[in-house]
């Protein structure tokens, strides 16, 4: 197979299963191309979420780099983090240790933040869209101009006192 070339993996499968799905216009070739076709969806998949812990996420937004999709970063100790501008969306922060952390105008959306502690960070301009807040601490957070619209949070979610999640279009689960 030639490099570059694409391929339509739901034309092929169409092709490889006719439209009643029970394999009638199979060919060897057709079965081979749509098993390569996955196989590289996969290897592609492992690449693009990495395995990376703490130290080396900030080496790395050091050296300029700014897209960090669907790390996971479960755990981690991040506090004091300086990471204004990143963009972690999809990325799975359960449990970790965000105090004190500089993440203004970062993009957080999507993002598991569930039992998360971001006491005294810098949310200010954060797109926290749908991200799981469920069981973070959130106490004296700054959260100018933040998104929060979709956001889930539930009972043991802490915030700063007078901070209404429901007039910043929060869901409660």
């Amino acid at each position: 197979m030639e490099a570059g070339v694409e391929f339509c993996l739901p034309c092929l499968s169409e092709q490889y299963w006719g439209a009643g799905g029970r394999g009638e216009n199979s060919s060897p070739l057709l079965a081979a191309l749509l098993n390569l076709k996955l196989k590289n969806i996969l290897e592609i998949k492992e690449r693009s979420t990495p395995q990376m812990n703490a130290e080396e996420l900030k080496r790395r937004f050091a050296a300029g780099e700014r897209y960090f999709t669907a790390v996971n970063l479960s755990k981690d100790k991040l506090i004091g983090a300086y990471l204004p501008g990143i963009n972690l969306w999809g990325s799975d922060l359960s449990g970790a240790n965000l105090a004190k952390a500089k993440l203004w105008g970062a993009d957080l959306s999507r993002t598991n933040l569930a039992n998360a502690n971001l006491t005294r960070a810098n949310l200010s301009g954060v797109k926290l869209n749908e991200a799981n807040l469920r069981g973070a601490k959130l106490n004296y957070a700054k959260l100018y101009g933040a998104n929060l619209t979709g956001a889930y949070y539930d009972e043991s979610t802490r915030f700063s006192k007078g901070f209404d999640p429901i007039s910043r279009n929060m869901q409660k689960v």
